[in-house]
């Protein structure tokens, strides 16, 4: 699913997890990229001024996982050279991306506030 970068929150949800990620996807911008099954992956931006927002969401019966991050294109990543990985979790510390990482985790805690579950600090 991820290459180990993003953030990733498992919980436990009951209810139609999928309308309710896919009502706050519509209303916050996302666009579903894929889904298949019992996976659903949503993208925010394109990645010209700021890289854009990515989110997974898996449900099974067993739980759900939601993993989020930034994800930095090619160019992005040359132009650091390549000291920036492919996709960057949104958590809190340190200072590379700091701006693009509070704003893209202030995004996705209003989803996660709508699930109930504990924000990302």
């Amino acid at each position: 699913m991820s290459n180990g970068n993003a953030t990733v929150i498992r919980f436990q949800y009951s209810g139609d997890l999928w309308k309710a990620v896919d009502e706050w996807c519509t209303a916050n911008g996302f666009t579903v990229k894929d889904a298949s099954g019992v996976c659903r992956e949503y993208q925010k931006g394109k990645g010209w001024m700021s890289p854009p927002i990515l989110l997974r969401v898996r449900h099974t019966p067993q739980g759900s996982t939601l993993e989020a991050c930034l994800l930095f294109g090619d160019l992005a990543r040359l132009c650091s050279f390549y000291t920036v990985p492919r996709e960057m979790g949104l958590e809190s510390g340190g200072y590379s991306h700091w701006l693009h990482r509070s704003q893209a985790r202030k995004t996705v805690n209003t989803l996660l506030v709508k699930l109930r579950q504990a924000e990302m600090s």
